[in-house]
C-alpha cells in the first residue's frame, strides 16, 4: 500500500505564531508576538527561539515581513513586522480542518 501526503501539517508551535501574528495585523512584530505567545502558553520564551520560528515560517512562505523605520527610542534599530500570507492563510484553515477530523468521531474524555 502506497500512502501520499499533499497537506503539510503545522507544528503546534507554527500554528501559534501564525494566528498570533494573524490575531495582533498590524501590531505583528517582535514584542507583542512573544507576549501573546507566552500568554497562550503559559511558557516563557526567548527572542532567539521567537525569530528563529518566525524566520522558518517566513522561509516557508507562510509568513511575509517588512522594516519599519528606525527610531531613535530603539537605538536606530528597525521594528520588524509580520503578516500571514496567502499560503499562510491555507496552512492554518487545513491546520483547522485537519484538528476537527481527527477529533470527529473521538468521545468527549471523561475525567476520573
Amino acid at each position: 500500500m502506497q500512502c501520499e501526503s499533499k497537506m503539510e501539517i503545522l507544528t503546534i508551535n507554527e500554528e501559534i505564531l501564525l494566528i498570533v501574528v494573524w490575531q495582533l495585523k498590524e501590531n505583528a512584530y517582535g514584542f507583542p508576538i512573544m507576549k501573546k505567545v507566552m500568554e497562550i502558553t503559559k511558557k516563557k520564551i526567548s527572542y532567539g527561539s521567537l525569530y528563529n520560528s518566525l524566520n522558518n515560517l517566513a522561509r516557508k512562505g507562510y509568513l511575509a515581513f517588512c522594516k519599519g523605520e528606525p527610531t531613535e527610542v530603539r537605538g536606530g534599530k528597525r521594528k520588524v513586522y509580520y503578516t500571514v500570507t496567502p499560503q499562510g492563510k491555507v496552512a492554518l484553515k487545513n491546520a483547522k480542518q485537519f484538528h476537527l477530523n481527527l477529533w470527529l468521531n473521538i468521545p468527549d474524555l471523561e475525567l476520573d
